[in-house]
């Protein structure tokens, strides 16, 4: 979970966007702002249904987040049979206050090449 607070001086388009805050994750995908002080549910995001996410850090801090997938790891029964996956992992951007989706990328080995083994956004840059 992260910890959100709203910009001083600000508007922000909701009273709700200025209380203080936690964006956390949820075991089946779904992106929740809650507050701190009531433990309400201020807004939520469903990411995917194809994908688990696991993984929740600040691009840049109280602006935007970065979810991350679990990788995509071959067993070696898969292996055996010739199965390969070529896409390692996801990323999905989200602006903050209010929490919005930006995108999402899949990092793809047959794109970044076969040595990648993790990918990133920090600070506005993508790190492969």
């Amino acid at each position: 979970a992260l910890l959100c607070e709203s910009p001083v001086g600000e508007m922000l388009p909701k009273p709700s966007d200025h209380t203080p805050s936690l964006i956390a994750l949820t075991a089946n995908n779904w992106l929740i702002r809650m507050s701190t002080k009531t433990a309400e549910i201020l807004e939520k995001i469903y990411i995917s249904s194809q994908w688990k996410f696991r993984y929740l850090t600040w691009d840049d801090t109280q602006e935007t987040i970065v979810a991350k997938t679990t990788q995509n790891k071959v067993t070696a029964a898969a292996r055996a049979a010739g199965i390969q996956h070529s896409v390692l992992l996801h990323l999905a951007l989200f602006r903050v206050l209010p929490l919005a989706f930006v995108g999402m990328l899949g990092i793809d080995k047959n794109i970044f090449g076969n040595n990648v083994t993790d990918a990133t956004v920090s600070h506005g840059l993508f790190i492969v």
